[in-house]
């Protein structure tokens, strides 16, 4: 059984010099990448494992508490591009 809510994050991507930086501010969690999609995969990563590191310690219904998460989901918006995306699609296949 998957322990994991259908969820969905922000992702705020930029560009700061040659890279492209993505945040997640409902977490705090943050990655990069050569390019705005690079970033975003990275950022997918990120939160996979951290979530997964969340769950194994038993704090993931806390953090999701604590983020605003736990009974919703939060609109997706990339700063980069204005378009709308699901930063989950694919996030935790496989768990």
């Amino acid at each position: 059984m998957n322990p994991f809510p259908n969820l969905t994050f922000t992702a705020q991507i930029f560009k700061e010099g040659r890279q492209y930086v993505s945040f997640n501010p409902e977490l705090r969690v943050a990655s990069c990448g050569k390019t705005a999609e690079i970033a975003k995969e990275n950022l997918k990563d990120a939160i996979r494992g951290f979530m997964l590191s969340a769950h194994k310690k038993g704090t993931l219904s806390d953090i999701l508490e604590e983020a605003t998460l736990a009974h919703g989901s939060v609109e997706v918006s990339s700063v980069h591009n204005n378009e709308k995306t699901a930063l989950t699609d694919g996030l935790f296949s496989g768990c």
